[in-house]
């Protein structure tokens, strides 16, 4: 009968994460197992959910977070301004592009942030548009679909008089 030895793991595990710091007015990207001082962004690892950075010349919200349980965003990086998302962009993987993303926010002028803030709103006021539309036609075809004189779906009646008991939203 042989002798079993037990073998420890001598190898030991990569712990180091990538974080985006700030260092003399200036963003640079770091690897360190533990969070430095001076963090301003956290590689996304699908557990840490508070990695949002204020700029505080104009205001300018940066997120970088994985977002897939959510809404299938993963590494999804976010500008938003006023509530209003300026910029989004899913699977960034690489920090410099957080690094560049940062860099143009922070030396953005007032006049370029309020035009890129008017684009914005008005691309969400045309997605809402859509949206509604969307609901009006639905809520024509189901209108079209009942019929509460005949109870029939789709409406089985010929009298027009009869077909008036639409449902009325």
């Amino acid at each position: 009968m042989g002798v079993i030895k037990r073998c420890e793991n001598t190898y030991k595990t990569n712990n180091m994460t990538k974080y985006i710091v700030v260092n003399k007015d200036s963003f640079e990207i770091i690897e360190s197992e533990k969070e430095p001082l001076n963090i301003v962004l956290k590689e996304p690892n699908k557990t840490y959910s508070k990695n949002t950075y204020t700029l505080v010349t104009n205001n300018v919200s940066i997120s970088w977070l994985d977002e897939y349980k959510w809404n299938g965003r993963w590494k999804c990086l976010t500008v938003t301004y006023k509530k209003t998302k300026l910029l989004e962009i899913n699977a960034v993987e690489k920090p410099q592009i957080v690094i560049d993303t940062l860099k143009r926010f922070k030396n953005i002028s007032e006049e370029e942030l309020e035009k890129l803030y008017e684009k914005a709103l008005n691309n969400e006021k045309t997605d809402l548009e859509q949206e509604v539309e969307k609901l009006k036609e639905e809520k024509v075809e189901m209108q079209k679909a009942y019929c509460g004189a005949c109870m029939e779906d789709p409406c089985m009646c010929s009298d027009p008089e009869q077909t008036s008991t639409t449902l009325d939203w």
